[in-house]
């Protein structure tokens, strides 16, 4: 029998113990009649009046104590023996600090905490994925995160009063001026969970975050996926990526992207991953052969640079079980900027800095919450044209690097520039300025 198991057993063991002892000192002197039924007593000294005859008026009087009982019926009470419910709350208390033994011993004392009493720590939690048990000690943040929050996928089931002080808890840390960037992310994805109307319900101070994780949740919860976007720059002479993006749950995903050397206006390079199963494989013009791994975040990872960004940002939301969080959780200080459309449909405009860096603009479409429009850091524009919950053909899955003409990817043409754009090459052609 393993310690968890004794436990266990020593847990259920108090709880009948105080059940017991609760049903006996409410319940047990009618127990004890339950043949003759309750004799009559007096309802305050408990003398014996079997024998006592009713008064002028119909009452019955005490011979020991001078209780006077109205009505007959008082004789027949159930006798309660209070002292007996003393020790129930010290039973339950023993019970519970026993079933949470094994917890305590793995995450710390405050595995032994009411999950209401660990809201208050909301403020303190990281976004990411939740610590592991061999992380020691837990903090109060970690063990919120653990047994409330989990990886953002979606929360533990609540009850109802729990929902309305998490709630009110993830608005009251929106609010905050002084509220972290971790804190503004973590407070937005819970509201967005709890709240079917979040964005009206969010201060206006925390808009922006329940925007942008609302985003998120969309697209983790897509069952399948399918966008071609481009890579706007401004270095080469043509200096556009167009790329695809396909997914369908469980185990099918598929990114290519095609590009050109800086002063051609041909795109002759291409690159593949695909995953049809268990397996991923990735392929690029510039490394001939196709390369087997195991792990689709690594393959992702190893073309995020070379494809501008659009092999991480879209993918980090789409696989929340593969990627080490999304990008645009990363996202500080995000403010909302007016309204502005992109292919004739509205899309709220969000601002903010990546790590610290320049800012950059998200267009989010207010219909669907999907990615638009992103206009990056470095000055680049990627443009998506996605669709969610269609049928793919399974052909989108596969890749073969000697028939590339069958890709469902193939060089479109030049393409106009998003608006606010400049043309290409501007950026060589300010630094030859410069020098």
């Amino acid at each position: 029998m393993t310690a968890e198991s004794v436990w266990f057993i020593t847990a259920w063991g108090l709880v009948g113990l105080a059940g017991v002892l609760a049903v006996w000192a409410l319940w047990g002197d009618r127990i004890r009649h339950i043949r003759r039924g309750l004799p009559a007593r007096c309802p305050t000294c408990w003398y014996d009046m079997s024998v006592s005859r009713p008064n002028e008026v119909g009452a019955y009087q005490c011979p020991e104590c001078g209780k006077l009982a109205r009505h007959e019926r008082r004789l027949h009470r159930s006798r309660r023996r209070w002292c007996w419910l003393l020790p129930v709350p010290l039973a339950l208390a023993g019970a519970w600090c026993a079933a949470c033994i094994p917890e305590v011993n793995a995450r710390g004392w405050w595995a032994m905490a009411p999950r209401p009493a660990l809201f208050w720590a909301l403020p303190e939690v990281q976004p990411g994925r939740p610590p592991s048990a061999s992380a020691g000690q837990f903090s109060a943040a970690e063990e919120l995160r653990v047994r409330v929050l989990g990886e953002f996928d979606e929360l533990v089931p609540l009850y109802w009063p729990e929902r309305v002080l998490l709630r009110n808890r993830a608005v009251g840390v929106l609010a905050r001026d002084d509220a972290s960037d971790a804190a503004r992310v973590t407070a937005a994805h819970v509201l967005v969970r709890l709240d079917a109307d979040a964005l009206r319900s969010a201060p206006e101070r925390g808009r922006a975050n329940v925007i942008l994780a609302k985003m998120e949740l969309t697209y983790a919860s897509m069952r399948s996926f399918r966008c071609r976007g481009t890579v706007f720059g401004n270095i080469g002479a043509r200096d556009e990526k167009p790329f695809l993006i396909a997914m369908q749950r469980p185990d099918r995903f598929r990114f290519e992207f095609m590009d050109g050397f800086p002063f051609e206006l041909t795109l002759t390079k291409r690159y593949a991953i695909w995953k049809d199963g268990p397996t991923v494989h990735s392929w690029w013009t510039i490394q001939p052969g196709t390369e087997t791994l195991n792990d689709l975040s690594l393959a992702l990872s190893a073309a995020t640079g070379v494809s501008s960004g659009s092999a991480y940002a879209v993918p980090s939301m789409l696989l929340t079980d593969v990627m080490k969080g999304s990008r645009f959780s990363r996202i500080g200080a995000p403010e909302l900027l007016e309204d502005g459309p992109v292919a004739g449909r509205d899309c709220y405009r969000v601002r903010g800095s990546f790590r610290s860096t320049a800012a950059e603009t998200m267009w989010i479409d207010k219909e669907t919450f999907m990615l638009l429009r992103h206009d990056d850091f470095l000055g680049m524009t990627t443009v998506y044209t996605p669709e969610r919950d269609v049928p793919i053909d399974p052909a989108w899955f596969q890749f073969d690097p000697d028939r590339q003409d069958l890709s469902p990817l193939q060089d479109p043409g030049r393409q106009p520039r998003p608006e606010g754009m400049p043309p290409p090459g501007s950026a060589m052609e300010t630094f030859r300025r410069g020098r």
